[in-house]
């Protein structure tokens, strides 16, 4: 099965519910992005009192945890991939 990107934007071109569905989460992930890339080192310096060295601890943690959580999610959700994670699947038979 091929996916083309001419074919994904009839696909969404036909069907605004679906277009509407995962803009709405592409601008949830952004604003996610921002509040914990952003907005969170500001409170823990701000109202917390927190050092500098602390916030860095904390947002390295998240983001350690973060792709240590989605890439397992990943590879259950899509299954096992015989190329390698990076490569995708492999061509050889």
């Amino acid at each position: 099965m091929q996916i083309s990107f001419k074919g994904i934007l009839t696909t969404l071109r036909s069907n605004r519910n679906l277009a509407a569905f995962l803009f709405s989460i592409v601008l949830m992930e952004i604003v996610h992005g921002i509040e914990a890339m952003a907005l969170y080192p500001l409170c823990l310096t701000e109202i917390l009192g927190s050092s500098v060295t602390l916030v860095g601890a904390v947002v390295s943690m998240y983001l350690i945890v973060d792709i240590a959580t989605r890439t397992p999610a990943g590879r259950l959700t899509v299954g096992p991939m015989p190329g390698g994670l990076l490569m995708g699947p492999s061509s050889r038979s």
